[in-house]
Protein backbone atom coordinates (compact mmCIF):
# COMPACT_ATOMS: atom_id res chain seq x y z
CA UNK A 1 0.00 0.00 0.00
CA UNK A 2 1.65 3.39 -1.05
CA UNK A 3 0.92 6.05 1.16
CA UNK A 4 -0.62 9.69 -0.29
CA UNK A 5 1.70 13.23 -0.44
CA UNK A 6 -1.60 14.14 1.44
CA UNK A 7 -1.26 11.59 4.57
CA UNK A 8 2.71 12.12 4.21
CA UNK A 9 1.64 16.12 4.70
CA UNK A 10 -0.75 15.10 7.53
CA UNK A 11 1.73 13.11 9.55
CA UNK A 12 4.48 15.32 8.82
CA UNK A 13 2.94 18.21 10.49
CA UNK A 14 1.46 16.31 13.36
CA UNK A 15 4.97 14.83 14.21
CA UNK A 16 6.41 18.16 14.02
CA UNK A 17 4.08 20.16 16.50
CA UNK A 18 3.97 17.06 18.71
CA UNK A 19 7.86 17.10 18.31
CA UNK A 20 8.20 20.55 19.67
CA UNK A 21 5.74 19.86 22.37
CA UNK A 22 7.87 16.62 23.65
CA UNK A 23 10.64 18.58 23.45
CA UNK A 24 9.60 22.15 25.69
CA UNK A 25 7.67 19.57 28.16
CA UNK A 26 10.48 17.08 28.77
CA UNK A 27 12.82 20.20 29.36
CA UNK A 28 10.27 22.54 31.40
CA UNK A 29 8.65 19.45 33.52
CA UNK A 30 11.25 16.33 33.34
CA UNK A 31 10.93 12.67 32.10
CA UNK A 32 8.66 11.64 35.05
CA UNK A 33 6.27 14.32 34.89
CA UNK A 34 6.38 13.72 31.00
CA UNK A 35 5.93 9.67 31.48
CA UNK A 36 2.70 10.95 33.55
CA UNK A 37 1.34 12.54 30.72
CA UNK A 38 1.96 9.32 28.76
CA UNK A 39 -0.30 7.32 31.50
CA UNK A 40 -2.82 9.38 31.24
CA UNK A 41 -3.29 9.80 27.43
CA UNK A 42 -3.13 5.73 27.35
CA UNK A 43 -6.48 5.79 29.29
CA UNK A 44 -7.99 8.54 26.85
CA UNK A 45 -7.24 6.53 23.72
CA UNK A 46 -9.93 5.80 21.27
CA UNK A 47 -10.22 2.01 20.06
CA UNK A 48 -11.20 3.06 16.67
CA UNK A 49 -7.62 2.34 15.35
CA UNK A 50 -7.09 2.63 11.35
CA UNK A 51 -5.14 -0.26 10.38
CA UNK A 52 -1.56 0.47 8.21
CA UNK A 53 0.72 -1.92 7.04
CA UNK A 54 4.23 -2.07 8.60
CA UNK A 55 6.08 -1.27 5.55
CA UNK A 56 4.02 2.10 5.00
CA UNK A 57 4.28 2.71 8.84
CA UNK A 58 7.98 1.98 8.68
CA UNK A 59 8.38 4.52 5.71
CA UNK A 60 6.51 7.25 8.24
CA UNK A 61 8.87 6.31 10.89
CA UNK A 62 12.19 6.86 9.25
CA UNK A 63 10.53 10.12 7.67
CA UNK A 64 10.08 11.29 11.05
CA UNK A 65 13.68 10.39 12.08
CA UNK A 66 15.22 12.72 9.44
CA UNK A 67 12.51 15.13 10.48
CA UNK A 68 13.90 15.30 13.50
CA UNK A 69 17.43 15.26 12.47
CA UNK A 70 16.84 18.01 10.75
CA UNK A 71 15.83 19.83 13.55
CA UNK A 72 19.21 18.52 15.49
CA UNK A 73 16.85 16.35 17.94
CA UNK A 74 18.20 12.95 17.62
CA UNK A 75 17.01 11.78 21.39
CA UNK A 76 15.75 8.16 20.80
CA UNK A 77 13.08 8.81 23.52
CA UNK A 78 11.98 12.39 22.20
CA UNK A 79 11.65 11.06 18.64
CA UNK A 80 10.01 7.49 19.95
CA UNK A 81 7.18 9.53 22.26
CA UNK A 82 6.72 11.71 19.32
CA UNK A 83 6.12 9.09 16.97
CA UNK A 84 3.95 7.26 19.34
CA UNK A 85 1.86 10.22 19.91
CA UNK A 86 1.41 11.32 16.09
CA UNK A 87 0.45 7.63 15.35
CA UNK A 88 -2.07 7.88 18.69
CA UNK A 89 -3.14 11.56 17.03
CA UNK A 90 -4.23 9.39 13.65
CA UNK A 91 -5.35 6.41 15.15
CA UNK A 92 -2.56 4.07 14.26
CA UNK A 93 -2.04 1.42 16.88
CA UNK A 94 1.39 1.05 17.77
CA UNK A 95 3.83 0.39 21.53
CA UNK A 96 6.17 2.56 22.30
CA UNK A 97 8.93 0.90 24.71
CA UNK A 98 11.81 2.13 26.92
CA UNK A 99 14.60 -0.33 27.78
CA UNK A 100 17.66 -0.09 29.44
CA UNK A 101 20.96 -2.16 29.86
CA UNK A 102 24.65 -2.21 30.85
CA UNK A 103 26.85 -2.21 28.03
CA UNK A 104 30.41 -3.97 27.67
CA UNK A 105 31.96 -1.93 29.27
CA UNK A 106 29.72 -1.88 31.98
CA UNK A 107 28.28 1.47 31.25
CA UNK A 108 24.26 2.15 31.75
CA UNK A 109 22.62 3.04 28.70
CA UNK A 110 18.67 3.04 27.94
CA UNK A 111 16.68 3.30 24.66
CA UNK A 112 13.34 4.02 22.99
CA UNK A 113 11.58 2.29 20.43
CA UNK A 114 8.55 2.15 18.46
CA UNK A 115 6.94 -1.51 17.80
CA UNK A 116 3.43 -2.81 15.93
CA UNK A 117 2.28 -6.35 16.35
CA UNK A 118 5.78 -7.23 17.28
CA UNK A 119 7.13 -5.34 14.18
CA UNK A 120 10.73 -2.72 15.66
CA UNK A 121 10.57 0.32 13.30
CA UNK A 122 14.11 1.19 11.89
CA UNK A 123 15.81 -0.61 14.13
CA UNK A 124 18.03 -3.62 14.72
CA UNK A 125 16.37 -6.27 16.52
CA UNK A 126 19.26 -8.15 18.03
CA UNK A 127 20.24 -4.59 19.13
CA UNK A 128 16.68 -3.90 21.11
CA UNK A 129 16.67 -7.47 22.12
CA UNK A 130 19.35 -6.69 24.32
CA UNK A 131 17.44 -4.47 26.46
CA UNK A 132 15.44 -4.74 29.61
CA UNK A 133 11.78 -3.30 29.21
CA UNK A 134 10.90 -1.32 31.92
CA UNK A 135 7.94 0.93 30.33
CA UNK A 136 5.33 -0.25 27.67
CA UNK A 137 3.00 2.48 26.56
CA UNK A 138 0.50 0.97 24.04
CA UNK A 139 -2.17 3.24 22.18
Amino acid sequence: MQISKTKKIIFCTNFLTKLLYVKLFIALKGFSSFLKMLEKSKKASSNKHQTVDTKSLNTLVRLAKKISSAFKINSCLTVASTIFLTLKKLNIKSDFFIGVKFNSENKFESHAWISLDNFIFDENENSINSFKIIKKFSS
